[in-house]
């Protein structure tokens, strides 16, 4: 019921607010009551309302007082009366002057023009006040009472303290009120320190506020209080000011050194630091006090962002403030700092600029500024967003490259135009690094090409040391077939010469030539192996540059398979499981016997060699020929699956004229052995072949004995079958 009346009142007062309404009967109704000033200046309107069986009285704020909403506290009693009435009713209203709403307390009647004050109130007053004392000595407590009226309660009250050494302070007395006289009184209460400075201490600007917010005049009577300290300590003082820079670049702290001296311990400091875009702060330095000399230091450490805004900053009003709450007077010196952030700029630099495909190219990004992103375009559709980024080029041209970079405080472009020449791929040759083979034990090992396409041949001279390794030949890979390969080999020096008359292409890299490579020196011994004089021609004969990427061999311990330069018993153990297939076999490195294959005579060999009952794992080669009897041959498989061969061919050497027998004895894949001799006259380019099987590997062993009848071993190794068709 109350809920329906409530939400009736509050459409009804939407109906009537103005100057007549229309009710339920819609007949027409006009302002009947109006509450008027002096000045006949409507205040108030009031309306009835019926719903029958009663009537309802509504009130309405004139435009006047049209801050003050309807159905506020601040017009108590007056805004919906729903007591019956009749037509010629009087109505009391009654409140309290409120601020803005100036009503005093009414009878209203019907004709809308007599008003009759019936109730008044007077804003609070403050009437004395008093000290305890006008003076103390060495310090104590001041109480001063503070007595007055006010027709409605005391809220709160307030006073300013004033000290020769300290800012003014306000607080607020303690307050008791008499509803019966209407009197109020407060209390207030101030402590003075023994050590504060003598002099005159005053209470001023006393006022009051009451239960309607009303304030009464503050109070312009200074009570002062003189004070005498024999003890009293001068207030702390501000006697240096230094900053550890005058200016800073791309950010950065800042250290302001504060200097001083007090009698009393500094509890704390402040200063006020002033920013060209920001807006003065206050804050706090960290103090250190020495208690025998009083002299005190203070640090204010400020950090610059590199993405502030440049100019002047500042610091200044520094002060201090004693354990007794008394204050240095501030220091007006300004201490400025220039600030220089330049802003963010975008700039890269590159390892390369130039190169034949494929080119790889390390961005190095140098902006200033601090970037936090990073966008780069390189030119050939492809983007990053890494800091250093690494790109290859792939297809020939020249390519512009930019670079975006961004911050807090917004971002930067460059581009370097045609920044990246890329130049077709070069034909090289790539040696192998770090190749490995053994003492007295012949490896095959793998010279790559890439990048040549349609040469007619090309050249090229591998230098050695001839002190750690034999080059025994130079073979052609399946890669090369149909080339013609003529080679030149002397202690320290092969020279090489392939030609096709169909053309040689070949795009990735891939094995062109075997060296077969014996090692002669100690282990771990190491030869460079570099390529010199390489070059290839076109079908037109003319002569271009080969790239080169030399390499190196080492002698490696035979039996060592971690690389660690010694035979252990994990390598013994290894050799084991290769006999049994639970480790993968290792040809030539765990084949001791040199059959081919790991066999239990080999995990039996390096058992031995581990317990230093077999003192060598490799077979001892004979001693080189002497230079006077030199002779170079070539071993190769002739690739046909019809008619399979080894073909070895005498290239040369100082004793092709004395050398008086040649045998080539071969071992094949199924244990039958042959043997072919050379006999005077001996030439370049006489060959011997041995018919072979055309799978497996055969072995091939080349002895030669000298004018003298010695017999001695020039070539020991395994030659695969290749089938070249």
């Amino acid at each position: 019921m109350y809920v329906f009346v409530f939400l009736c009142m509050i459409s009804l007062v939407q109906s009537v607010m103005g100057l007549s309404y229309v009710s339920a009967d819609n007949s027409e109704h006009t302002t009947w009551y109006s509450a008027k000033d002096e000045n006949s200046t409507v205040l108030l309107n009031v309306y009835e309302v019926n719903i029958a069986p009663q009537i309802f009285l509504i009130y309405e704020p004139s435009q006047k007082v049209k801050s003050i909403p309807l159905f506020t506290s601040k017009i108590p009693n007056i805004l919906i009366d729903s007591s019956p009435r009749t037509r010629d009713s009087q109505i009391n209203l009654h409140s309290y002057p409120q601020e803005g709403l100036n009503i005093p307390n009414h009878v209203i009647s019907p004709d809308g023009v007599t008003m009759i004050n019936t109730i008044t109130a007077t804003p609070p007053r403050v009437t004395s006040v008093n000290a305890n004392c006008s003076s103390i000595v060495d310090g104590g407590s001041i109480l001063v009472t503070v007595n007055g009226t006010s027709d409605l309660p005391i809220t709160y009250g307030w006073y300013t303290f004033i000290s020769p050494t300290k800012a003014s302070t306000s607080s607020y007395p303690r307050i008791s009120y008499n509803s019966t006289t209407h009197e109020w009184s407060g209390q207030i209460i101030e402590t003075i320190s023994p050590y504060a400075q003598s002099g005159v201490y005053a209470f001023t600007n006393i006022g009051m506020r009451n239960s309607i917010d009303e304030m009464s005049v503050p109070w312009n009577v200074r009570v002062n209080i003189t004070v005498n300290n024999s003890m009293a300590t001068t207030p702390p003082r501000v006697t240096s000011v230094n900053a550890n820079c005058s200016s800073i670049v791309d950010g950065g702290s800042i250290l302001v050194t504060v200097n001083g001296t007090s009698d009393l311990p500094i509890t704390y400091g402040w200063y006020t630091f002033i920013s060209p875009t920001k807006a003065s702060t206050s804050s706090y330095p960290r103090i250190f006090y020495n208690s025998t000399t009083h002299e005190w230091s203070g640090q204010i450490i400020e950090t610059i962002s590199p993405y502030a805004q440049s100019g002047v900053y500042a610091f200044t009003n520094i002060g201090m403030r004693n354990s007794i709450d008394e204050m240095s007077v501030p220091w007006n010196v300004r201490v400025n700092i220039t600030v220089n952030n330049p802003g963010i700029t975008s700039s890269f630099t590159a390892n390369v600029t130039s190169g034949a495909i494929p080119l790889a190219v390390q961005f190095t990004d140098t902006s200033t500024g601090i970037p936090t992103s990073w966008n780069w375009s390189f030119g050939d559709g492809i983007l990053s967003t890494t800091q250093n980024p690494v790109h290859t080029y792939t297809v020939a041209g020249n390519y512009s490259v930019a670079l975006n970079v961004t911050n807090i405080d917004g971002s930067n472009s460059t581009t370097r135009l045609n920044y990246i020449h890329v130049s077709p791929s070069i034909p090289a040759i790539f040696l192998p690094e770090n190749a490995t083979v053994f003492r007295n034990v012949s490896v095959s090992i793998p010279i790559n090409m890439a990048n040549l396409k349609e040469a007619g041949g090309f050249a090229v001279n591998l230098a050695y040391n001839p002190s750690v390794i034999r080059l025994n030949s130079v073979t052609a890979n399946k890669s090369a077939v149909g080339s013609a390969l003529i080679t030149n080999i002397t202690p320290g020096i092969a020279r090489i010469v392939m030609t096709n008359t169909d053309g040689i292409t070949i795009g990735e890299s891939i094995p062109v030539l075997s060296l077969a490579v014996t090692g002669i020196s100690a282990d771990m011994t190491v030869t460079s192996l570099a390529a010199t004089n390489a070059s290839w021609s076109d079908l037109q004969f003319i002569a271009h540059p080969i790239n080169v990427q030399n390499g190196s061999i080492r002698i490696g311990v035979r039996g060592d398979f971690y690389g660690d330069g010694i035979v252990d018993i994990g390598d013994v153990t290894r050799t084991a499981y290769m006999v049994v297939g639970r480790a993968p076999a290792l040809i030539p490195e765990a084949d001791f016997n040199n059959n081919q294959i790991v066999d239990i005579g080999d995990a039996g060999k390096i058992a031995y060699y581990f317990v230093g009952k077999v003192q060598e794992l490799s077979e001892p080669l004979s001693p080189p020929l002497p230079d006077d009897w030199s002779i170079n041959i070539q071993v190769a498989s002739n690739g046909e699956a019809i008619n399979p061969q080894i073909i070895t061919t005498l290239l040369g050497g100082n004793g092709i004229s004395v050398i008086p027998l040649i045998e080539v004895q071969i071992t094949r894949s199924d244990g039958s052995v042959e043997t072919v001799s050379m006999h005077q006259p001996l030439f370049v380019g006489k060959t011997v072949s041995i018919a072979i099987a055309s799978t497996g590997t055969n072995r091939v062993e080349v002895w030669v004995t000298t004018p003298v009848e010695d017999r001695i071993k020039i070539f020991d190794e395994y030659v695969p079958f290749r089938d070249y068709s």
